[in-house]
């Protein structure tokens, strides 16, 4: 896990530089902070995924039959109603208040918050079976 967190803390403060580049950068020199932010979040999502297979290998969390297998399965099918639930009020209160130039913002957190709903009920279901 601390590999883990360590590799989102620079993939987020890479993310955050991109974005302050693009911002900083002339209208017809956009192009490279965008491609560059591109490659962060690519990067990103394949170094995610050979962490975690990383670690289903070690932990043998990966097989079908594993008890982590299941309480992944079920904290996803319950993270999802939240996704729904939480997808619609915000859709709804960008909508409603205007907060078009906020939108990014919000679903940046609109992600973190399912995230975070996700890897705390995972961890607590876990903990609570030990």
């Amino acid at each position: 896990m601390k590999n883990y967190l360590i590799f989102a803390g620079v993939g987020i403060l890479a993310l955050i530089g991109t974005s302050a580049w693009g911002a900083a950068a002339p209208d017809d020199q956009r192009i490279w902070p965008t491609l560059a932010s591109g490659l962060v979040v690519f990067s990103g999502g394949m170094g995610s995924y050979l962490l975690r297979r990383r670690r289903e290998r070690r932990t043998l969390s990966a097989e079908a039959d594993s008890f982590e297998r299941q309480v992944a399965n079920d904290t996803a099918a319950k993270g999802f109603v939240d996704a729904l639930v939480l997808a619609v009020a915000l859709l709804a209160g960008i909508a409603v208040f205007e907060l078009q130039h906020l939108s990014l913002i919000l679903i940046t957190g609109y992600l973190t918050i399912l995230l975070a709903s996700y890897y705390i009920r995972y961890t607590l279901k876990l903990r609570s079976h030990l």
